[in-house]
């Protein structure tokens, strides 16, 4: 499993997460790539007669599929290889799509109360702000989960510090 792929780039750590993948799948700790056209050439090499399961978490960049998963043919028969993206674009015409559909709000608003306050009825001072993460949320289980564990614990002063923060973000976006 790779997660956090968006900022992968950016620092310049493709071939780091190349090493991580072939160290994982051939279980040896090793310092296999040196940089991404190495990787780009040693993954396929290394793997192509192993059945994996590969999963890359927040694609952002054709490169992230192209110098970590190129082809299913660099992985041995039965391999899959599953990447989130909210970017289509990114996904060949042939490869099978699945679209997660957003959760209905009850029950974004039950999995949001069981991660923030482990309970499914909350402190009512709680509730309207509660709506409003929600709301930010778009049905999205892991942005439920992630800012009700982020918010667990939290007075009313941190949550409405942390909701302003969203707003910023999302306008940003």
């Amino acid at each position: 499993f790779a997660g956090d792929l968006a900022d992968i780039e950016e620092r310049d750590q493709l071939h780091s997460l190349q090493n991580t993948l072939l160290s994982e799948l051939l279980r040896r700790k090793d310092d296999y790539v040196n940089n991404k056209h190495d990787g780009k050439r040693m993954i396929p090499d290394r793997l192509c007669s192993k059945k994996v399961l590969i999963v890359l978490d927040d694609i952002d960049h054709k490169d992230h599929l192209e110098y970590l998963a190129g082809d299913i043919g660099w992985f041995g028969n039965g391999s899959r290889v599953v990447v989130t993206t909210r970017d289509k674009h990114l996904i060949g015409k042939n490869d099978a799509i699945y679209e997660v559909t957003a959760l209905p709000d009850h029950e974004s608003i039950q999995l949001f109360y069981q991660h923030a306050f482990r309970k499914e009825d909350p402190d009512e001072r709680f509730k309207e702000l509660s709506l409003e993460v929600v709301n930010y949320a778009k049905g999205l289980p892991l942005a439920l989960k992630v800012w009700g564990s982020l918010l667990h614990n939290l007075g009313l002063t941190e949550w409405k510090s942390a909701i302003e923060h969203m707003k910023i973000n999302s306008n940003s976006e």
